[in-house]
């Protein structure tokens, strides 16, 4: 037996229960499973959109399209700093 068919057979013998059948890479490039991960995680969650550093000035604006989620966003330094 190979090294590397031994190095193999040492995970399954140590966890049985993950079996020594290949992964399965539906999750990995289902259309449906990254909109429900759109709408469940991304959607849900803070995301960067930029720097304080984008926008120096009152009334500077920053837009960023947001494709994964096909939505986008503006951010906008106001009038007293904020």
């Amino acid at each position: 037996m190979s090294a590397v068919m031994k190095d193999e057979r040492r995970w399954s013998e140590k966890f049985p229960w993950l079996g020594e059948d290949p992964v399965s890479t539906a999750s990995c490039i289902s259309e449906e499973i990254y909109a429900e991960e759109v709408e469940k995680v991304f959607k849900r969650a803070w995301l960067c959109v930029g720097r304080v550093e984008d926008i120096p000035e009152p009334g500077c604006f920053k837009l960023r399209q947001l494709h994964f989620a096909s939505t986008g966003a503006i951010v906008i330094r106001s009038k007293d700093n904020e």
